[in-house]
């Protein structure tokens, strides 16, 4: 009878387990979007999803895509069901956290939101393709233009006035010290970079750089602290002058200087 007894406990344990697992997983569901990008999208900027589901804000971490090659990006994220047994939502693809880079049609005209909804026991795998983004040409090599940009760089009194500045960066042969861009010395705390590019010269927006002395890492620019700062972006247009200006506020190998 005892050995009875404890079988038939072990059995309840059993089945309650079974239960609970069966009933975790009915909770939640695994939301799978496989996405195709355009072959000039830039491999060194992130892609997000923005949408109803976190009120269209920009670049949060877990709605992220995983690079899978230079054309395909893949996202998961379980998905927690609410009382409904419908899930559904609205949203865009995003290159980058600026919304000047959401995705377009094949033409770069607007689309509208994109959709999708997922039954409670249904599919929750979806395949979706970027045409194009927003601030990046389709196809730039297929017509004439030109991207300009001069640049104002504003640098600590201790730079030494006898070494050059550079912009080194995704638009220098993707970060080649060696085809870095020389900034021109206006005075001794000022400096100024002035480019034209031509289509097929064009490598794509956002543009990402960071402003070193005498093209060595050594002599880059850092924060306050001495930690490395993020790349800085800039987002080129055809056929007009873009006027950036920013300010070197410590050099790597250099003590900070209190203005």
């Amino acid at each position: 009878m005892k050995k009875l007894f404890l079988s038939l406990l072990l059995v309840g344990l059993m089945i309650t387990g079974c239960e609970n697992r069966t009933n975790k997983n009915e909770d939640e569901f695994t939301l799978k979007i496989d996405v195709t990008v355009p072959e000039n999208t830039p491999d060194y900027v992130d892609l997000y999803l923005v949408g109803t589901m976190n009120d269209w804000t920009h670049a949060q971490e877990d709605w992220k895509l995983t690079k899978v090659d230079d054309t395909h990006y893949k996202f998961e994220k379980k998905i927690v069901w609410g009382e409904d047994t419908t899930y559904s939502i609205e949203y865009k693809v995003v290159l980058s956290n600026d919304w000047a880079f959401v995705e377009k049609g094949p033409s770069g005209e607007e689309i509208s939101n994109r959709t999708l909804t997922v039954e409670k026991g249904g599919n929750s795998e979806f395949d979706i393709t970027v045409e194009s983004w927003a601030a990046i040409p389709p196809n730039p090599n297929d017509s004439d233009g030109e991207y300009s940009l001069v640049l104002i760089v504003n640098v600590p009194s201790n730079t030494p006035s006898e070494e050059k500045l550079y912009l080194i960066g995704s638009v220098t042969n993707n970060w080649d010290l060696e085809s870095a861009w020389e900034l021109t010395k206006v005075d001794e705390t000022t400096y100024k970079l002035e480019k034209t590019l031509t289509s097929d010269e064009f490598v794509g927006n956002p543009i990402q750089y960071k402003i070193i002395r005498n093209k060595t890492y050594d002599n880059e620019e850092v924060q306050a602290n001495d930690e490395g700062i993020e790349n800085r972006k800039l987002t080129l247009v055809k056929d007009d002058t873009v006027n950036e200006e920013i300010t070197v506020v410590k050099w790597k190998d250099l003590p900070l200087v209190e203005e």
